[in-house]
């Protein structure tokens, strides 16, 4: 094989380990059971909406949730900062104050988490319909 060949092969080589090594360290943290909670028609006045969604660490280390983004002040969200130990699960809470919404209502929580490596991202959604008389 000539030097070229071997310096080609060497570049390869490298780049496809590169690209093992980055997916490595890019593969999820937590699975969620559920990632959408769906209620039924609700009346404004009977809130709120509680809404679970149960996670396990699918890591070999353990995962701390270090966030939750939710995008309207009308959802709060409750969780366990305690670190989860591989295999085992925690719940995150979300809770849904109806007494100023209407129509249909989707809304969307961002989890971030880590195992000690990057932090990584889980989207979850809640979704119903509010009805005012």
């Amino acid at each position: 094989m000539s030097l070229r060949a071997k310096i080609i092969l060497l570049h390869v080589l490298a780049w496809f380990a590169a690209g093992a090594a980055a997916s490595a360290q890019t593969a999820p943290v937590l699975s969620f059971g559920q990632k959408v909670f769906a209620f039924d028609t609700l009346g404004f006045d009977k809130g709120p909406v509680k809404a679970f969604y149960e996670c396990t660490n699918i890591s070999t280390k353990p995962v701390y949730i270090l966030d939750v983004h939710t995008y309207c002040s009308c959802l709060q969200v409750k969780f366990d900062k305690k670190p989860i130990q591989p295999g085992k699960k925690a719940v995150i809470c979300a809770v849904l104050a109806t007494d100023r919404l209407y129509a249909f209502q989707e809304h969307r929580l961002t989890v971030l988490a880590s195992d000690g490596g990057e932090v990584m991202t889980n989207s979850l959604k809640l979704v119903g319909y509010i009805k005012r008389d």
